[in-house]
């Protein structure tokens, strides 16, 4: 199994590191799906067309109640009227909805379908397994009709990234087809968690160039988290929504990266390693861990001290050394106050490193955490 995943992973990035980042607005005539194509691409291109069409006649489709859809803006007017439907915290998932931009995007499509027909993710009356990609809004400026989201991808430059929504090294393919579900917190408590967890998004999502003056410089962290294809593949076949122990203690390391507003999260003594839908369901996990903390410090204010002092003891320690302390004082706190976080926590109590992009839907939209509020169509969707 560990060989199969191994050379999926090898294939995937062969075919998704392109010259230029993922989704840019490119010609056609350079785009890869509109290249004259040999009969044996057409052949496969039919076969896998086909293949898509057989598989969602296994899956139960749904009666959904309509959200407003609007076409993707092409001008500042129509960019100012989406940013003003737009709130900072909100949830935007990409749905493959015809021909993808890049190849891996079928691959994750084909996957989730069939984990959802054999059973080893959760089920969904709306088939929403051609969702292939998942990023959450950090900014947004009504005036100049920008959106900032951070995001994670397996592109050119920066992998946990800022960009800007509309711009084209962000987004759209003009021959590719798909539509953005943009997603918004029910629960007023949902709501202000949404609103921290931008805050860390935009904290450890590294700003893309071009959102950066002529004289601006960044401040970079030492290192960066990369794109992991094999923990994007194994989510697909996994269920992410079990939340003990081990799952605990990942959070209660959240917590501690969330106090010392830690630029990078950690994995021991590298940087973690993230894929698209990982990354959302862990800015939000670690915003709500944060305001479950601070509840569990009201009830018992020893608890502060230990993270007090873990802090103090990591300032100066080396990167060997702080990941054993971390890691040390994490476990036994999920050990010994495991089921009292649980208790404080209601949303995001999961394993976002099983978390695929149709199963962190199936979450939000299943457990009523979030709703839909509106669809933007590209050109071909």
């Amino acid at each position: 199994m560990i060989k199969i995943f191994s050379n999926l992973q090898s294939f995937f990035h062969r075919i998704t590191v392109p010259q230029q980042d993922k989704r840019t607005i490119l010609p056609a005539a350079h785009s890869r799906f509109s290249q004259q194509k040999s009969p044996r691409e057409l052949s496969l291109k039919s076969f896998v067309g086909k293949s898509l069409k057989w598989v969602d006649t296994r899956l139960k489709p749904a009666d959904l109640s309509p959200v407003p859809s609007q076409h993707f803006p092409t001008n500042l007017e129509e960019r100012q009227a989406i940013a003003k439907n737009v709130k900072v915290g909100d949830t935007i998932f990409l749905e493959l909805t015809g021909k993808p931009d890049e190849y891996i995007e079928y691959g994750i499509v084909f996957m989730q379908k069939f984990s959802r027909i054999f059973k080893r993710t959760p089920s969904h009356s709306f088939n929403n397994t051609n969702t292939d990609h998942v990023s959450i809004v950090v900014g947004v400026d009504e005036q100049k009709g920008e959106i900032l989201i951070s995001e994670c991808m397996p592109a050119k430059g920066e992998k946990v990234r800022t960009v800007s929504f509309f711009k084209s090294e962000a987004r759209v393919h003009e021959d590719a087809a798909y539509k953005y579900h943009i997603f918004r917190p029910k629960d007023p408590t949902c709501h202000t968690i949404a609103l921290r967890a931008a805050e860390v998004g935009s904290r450890l999502g590294i700003k893309h160039k071009s959102l950066l003056g002529e004289d601006e410089v960044q401040s970079l962290p030492p290192a960066t988290s990369p794109f992991s294809f094999m923990k994007a593949i194994y989510s697909m076949l996994s269920n992410g929504f079990k939340f003990k122990r081990k799952e605990q203690a990942q959070v209660f390391r959240s917590i501690f990266e969330e106090a010392t507003k830690a630029q990078v999260s950690m994995r021991g003594k590298k940087p973690r390693k993230f894929f698209c839908s990982m990354f959302v369901a862990h800015v939000y996990q670690q915003a709500e861990a944060a305001q479950a903390w601070e509840k569990m410090i009201q009830e018992k204010p020893e608890l502060k001290s230990s993270l007090d002092d873990l802090i103090a003891n990591t300032r100066n320690a080396s990167v060997k050394k702080q990941a054993q302390l971390v890691s040390k004082w994490s476990q036994a706190m999920a050990k010994r106050e495991g089921a009292f976080l649980a208790r404080q926590m209601r949303f995001f109590k999961l394993n976002s490193d099983k978390i695929s992009p149709a199963g962190f839907y199936n979450h939000l939209e299943k457990n009523s955490i979030m709703t839909k509020v509106l669809t933007l169509l590209t050109p071909l969707s």
